[in-house]
């Protein structure tokens, strides 16, 4: 992918941005904040966090980036969204706003490695060079979210992900002796590999050119 870059020099202004901005979400949870309009009404969230249906300490993913990147003029053309968890169609899409609708796609299956629920075939099918791709990965399944980012460092499938990816949000649910602290929300099948190693696949990405952060 292609970010809009920074100021130019010698006093010009910087080339036009004449790609997309695109935004690939696995693992998005719900869309709208603080209610789930899943359960019918305004019935509050089950334990009273958005936790439990897989969002974020912060909320839903796509609303929380849509609103983060439009307040910096990139707004997303095009939104794809991947949720294991089974939703009712018609109480999802509720909580999509009109202006948003058109440029949504959401699978409510798992993601899967090489097949049709893979985002990152998807992001090589769909994207261009000249795109702005974002790709958030948080499924609190370590063993397919590793191959995941194996295949983004690697390319060993060919996706060409690594050459379109400019930024990736990832949760890394690294084991660490503070664990009764600190994965409160991480189950076990979630959990694997170090702190010194997510620092290092971080790093790996970065050295890429893909802009990596951790999510949580």
């Amino acid at each position: 992918g292609e970010a809009a870059p920074p100021g130019g020099g010698g006093g010009r202004p910087p080339p036009a941005h004449t790609g997309r901005n695109l935004f690939f979400d696995a693992g998005c949870s719900v869309y709208r904040k603080g209610k789930s309009h899943l359960l019918g009404g305004d019935a509050p969230v089950p334990g009273g966090t958005l936790g439990s249906l897989g969002a974020s300490a912060l909320g839903p993913s796509m609303p929380l980036f849509y609103s983060m990147y439009a307040d910096r003029c990139a707004t997303f053309d095009g939104i794809w969204g991947w949720e294991a968890r089974p939703f009712q169609p018609a109480k999802w899409w509720n909580g999509v706003p009109l202006e948003v609708r058109h440029k949504l796609r959401f699978f409510n299956v798992p993601i899967t490695l090489d097949g049709p629920a893979d985002p990152l075939l998807t992001i090589g099918q769909v994207a261009q060079p000249e795109d702005f791709v974002v790709f958030k990965l948080d499924i609190d399944t370590y063993d397919v979210e590793r191959a995941v980012v194996e295949e983004i460092r690697t390319n060993a499938r060919k996706t060409n992900a690594s050459l379109l990816i400019d930024e990736f949000y990832f949760e890394y649910h690294f084991r660490t002796p503070l664990e009764p602290r600190l994965h409160t929300y991480w189950p076990g099948r979630t959990r694997g590999g170090s702190i010194d190693d997510a620092m290092k696949t971080m790093r790996e990405l970065r050295e890429l050119g893909i802009r990596a952060h951790f999510w949580i």
